[in-house]
Formats: C-alpha cells, sequence, structure tokens
C-alpha cells in the first residue's frame, strides 16, 4: 500500500511491464505505514480486552509479511519485531517503555514514539526523509531473491 493512488498505479504498471523496470526503484515504495487491515485487527483485538502486547502483535506480523516478501526495511526478525512495536506505540497502543538492561536511545525512541502518539511530539520530517533514503538505498543493496 502506497501513500498516493498514483503511486500505486505506478508500481502495478512496473510490476506489469508497462514502461521499463531498470528505471522504476521499488524498493522506494514500500516505507510504509500499517495497513487499514492491520489497524482494525488491531482495534478488534482492543475490543476484545486483549492486552496491548497481543494488539501489537498485528504490527509484528504486518512486518514480518514485509520482511518474508523482500521489504528493504528489515534485515533480521528481531528488527521486525522492534519496527512492529514502534509503529504499535506511534499508533496509540499503550505498551510502555520498555524496562530492563537496554540502550537509552531505545528507552528514548519508545517514549518519542509514544509522545507522537499522544500530539505531544511532532514527526521530525528531515528524519523521515533520511529515513526513507536509507530504505531505499538498503532496498538496493540488500536485495532479496525469494
Amino acid at each position: 500500500m502506497c501513500f498516493f493512488p498514483w503511486d500505486r498505479r505506478k508500481k502495478l504498471s512496473a510490476i506489469n511491464g508497462f514502461f521499463p523496470i531498470e528505471d522504476f526503484d521499488l524498493a522506494a515504495y514500500d516505507f510504509d505505514m500499517p495497513t487499514k487491515t492491520t489497524r482494525e485487527n488491531a482495534r478488534r483485538a482492543a475490543r476484545e480486552g486483549k492486552k496491548p502486547t497481543t494488539q501489537a502483535g498485528e504490527y509484528i506480523r504486518e512486518e514480518m509479511h514485509k520482511m518474508k516478501n523482500g521489504s528493504g526495511n528489515v534485515r533480521s526478525r528481531e528488527q521486525a519485531i522492534a519496527i512492529g512495536l514502534s509503529e504499535a506505540r506511534r499508533e496509540g497502543l499503550k505498551l510502555g517503555v520498555p524496562s530492563g538492561r537496554l540502550p537509552a536511545a531505545t528507552r528514548r525512541k519508545a517514549e518519542k514514539d509514544s509522545a507522537i502518539a499522544s500530539g505531544r511530539e511532532k514527526v521530525s520530517p528531515s528524519r523521515s526523509t533520511g529515513a526513507k533514503k536509507a530504505a531505499r538505498t538498503r532496498g538496493r543493496r540488500y536485495a532479496r531473491s525469494s
């Protein structure tokens, strides 16, 4: 799923062979937010009274599928879990800050994700641009052949 409908058409036409694939960077369009069905499944779990970690499982599941399908963003299961939990926090799930022996940067990231969900902080546009650029680079560098 892409942000704009014309991106989706471009992606589909490239896959179906309407214009040369070498001019098209598929990895550039794989940096997505959670899909609508993932959000709905997480909300359904919340309505059923499931714990926040169970609700976050939907986001992790989606990241695992992206990894399996060859997304340029995820290189390991641990990374998929971390990204899934981060997206869940940004969507507003009350996961809290991780405890135990963790780097301070991990705690700060979790706090920032929760703050973004509640509207206390905004996403930095320059950081988002850098992350998207890094994802495109990884997509080209670590292209999966599965």
